[in-house]
């Protein structure tokens, strides 16, 4: 029958996440079900099934209307099971919209009576995700025990995709601990394997984000940039925006103001109203942005408008704007206690980038205070946390700390300071790498020279501004070795050398190592 046909077509477009076909079949669907008398059950589970879709690809509206189309064909039934999935679904749509008080309510009215079998499991798995969802930003282990018994649900009946999302969803707690990628990568390859497009476009934004913390920051914007086309072509606006936002942080990180700026207005006209997009776009990239050219009171004000959208969205605590507006507080001296006490009320520590910055923060507020030794284990233990998760930021946030540490006499910000310069300037953050020899001379300290290459520039690469430094690494690069190997021969981190491999292809208009490797081998060749 053509009913037959049209349903296995909602089921097929909805893991896909193509919302547009999916509302095209279901308008068939529902009036050829209503043609042959289809009974107000199947019709039900029909609404419901449309209605999540249409959520999880930010469509939240419609997804409205089909669950009240739903709960008007359940009105009067006594099926536990697709009543308790119906408040289930509706939970789901809640917490996309962001009332996360309404959809853990609704939640647990689908918990209660879920028996753990057929459509109630379904009900529970969807139940305990929003209640995981929600309990994130304030407890990682009570979410990760409810996202752990989606996961034993799902195995025990047979529901794949709902396997993988608790799978997925115990990815992201791995990723908010330590930036963590591997749990991630394994849904997203058994997410692609089963069709569930939508789910690997939200995958690979969140790979993005893990992996830009780390030294590959190619694979990052990768990730980034097939997020931003799977959910283009979904016509997912909010997952496209957040996409181009991993973008803008990733340049900012690279100090590609250019790019970072470019990217972000991409974000702002595609979801000028998303608050979560906004803090990032303003609290994240700019701020980001504005640290790396040392304009400290450019990345001051981006974080207030960061959070003043920040404030207006309550499940945004795991991005890095809480973090960075308490650190900037405490170093400026403004709202210090303040900035940290919101950051903290909010959520913040749930993610390991925010525990380093508020541990920074504490240390400079309570260096301020006369405590020198509390000052000092405390910037140990942001440094810990960032060395677990996100090395290179040390010598970012170390930068902003320095200055507080010197005239209140904790840590070892010459010392700091010092290293920040040699690796800063070595990895092309120029601007950084002088304001921190400007403070080592304000303080009488030794001030390293400015590191320099030992390889000759041929005229044709120096006319595409292609360094001395950046030089040595390119004829390595010819050489075929790997990050690691340039690293380990100029003595210099991961992280350096791939801030010059992404230099060296931006210089040359490449458009990625692969092709860097193969010109440095044509150019080493006829040279």
């Amino acid at each position: 029958m053509l009913a037959d046909i049209d349903e296995s077509l909602v089921k097929v477009h909805a893991l896909a996440g193509d919302c547009d076909k999916l509302m095209a079949a279901a308008g068939r669907l529902m009036a050829e079900l209503t043609e042959i008398g289809a009974g107000r059950e199947r019709r039900a589970e029909v609404c419901l099934r449309i209605a999540r879709s249409l959520s999880e690809g930010d469509r939240g509206a419609l997804a409205a209307q089909w669950i009240r189309q739903a709960r008007a064909l359940c009105d009067g039934m006594t099926d536990p099971g697709l009543c308790g999935w119906a408040d289930a679904v509706a939970a789901r749509c809640a917490i996309d919209e962001g009332d996360a008080a309404g959809a853990v309510a609704l939640a647990r009215s689908a918990l209660a009576g879920a028996d753990g079998a057929g459509r109630s499991a379904e009900a529970a798995c969807e139940a305990l995700e929003v209640i995981g969802r929600a309990e994130r930003v304030r407890d990682t282990t009570a979410a990760a025990a409810a996202f752990e018994s989606a996961y034993q649900i799902a195995a025990a009946n047979d529901l794949p995709v709902r396997r993988i999302r608790a799978m997925h969803e115990l990815g992201t707690i791995e990723m908010l601990e330590h930036a963590g990628s591997a749990r991630l990568e394994r849904a997203r390859a058994e997410a692609l394997a089963c069709g569930a497009v939508s789910t690997v476009a939200v995958l690979d934004l969140q790979l993005a984000n893990a992996l830009s913390l780390g030294t590959d920051t190619e694979a990052a914007l990768e990730a980034a940039r097939q997020s931003m086309q799977a959910a283009r072509r979904l016509r997912m606006h909010r997952v496209e925006a957040m996409a181009l936002t991993a973008q803008a942080c990733i340049a900012a990180t690279r100090g590609d103001t250019d790019g970072m700026e470019a990217a972000a207005r991409q974000a702002e006209q595609l979801a000028p109203d998303d608050q979560p997009v906004l803090l990032n776009v303003w609290g994240d990239a700019r701020v980001t942005a504005a640290i790396v050219s040392n304009d400290l009171p450019a990345a001051a004000a981006a974080s207030a408008e960061g959070i003043r959208h920040g404030r207006q969205e309550r499940l945004t605590a795991p991005s890095m704007a809480w973090g960075y507006w308490a650190l900037l507080g405490a170093v400026a001296g403004t709202g210090g206690r303040a900035a940290v006490a919101e950051a903290r009320a909010m959520g913040a520590e749930v993610a390991c980038w925010n525990r380093a910055c508020l541990a920074y923060a504490d240390a400079v507020l309570a260096g301020r205070n006369g405590k020198p030794k509390l000052a000092a284990e405390l910037a140990e233990r942001g440094r810990s946390v960032f060395a677990d998760c996100a090395p290179w930021w040390n010598h970012f946030l170390r930068r902003l700390v320095a200055p507080a540490a010197m005239a209140d006499g904790w840590g070892e910000p010459v010392a700091w300071l010092r290293l920040a310069a040699s690796e800063l300037d070595a990895a092309g953050y120029g601007r950084l790498a002088s304001a921190c020899r400007g403070m080592l001379r304000q303080a009488g300290e030794r001030v390293p020279r400015q590191g320099r290459g030992s390889a000759p520039v041929p005229p044709a690469l120096r006319e595409l501004g292609i360094t001395s430094r950046e030089m040595d690494v390119f004829q390595l690069i010819g050489q075929g070795r790997s990050n690691t190997e340039i690293a380990e021969r100029l003595v210099i981190s991961p992280k350096t050398v791939e801030t010059h491999v992404a230099s060296l292809a931006h210089k040359a208009g490449l458009t990625g190592r692969r092709e860097l490797v193969a010109y440095a081998a044509r150019t080493s060749a006829a040279a």
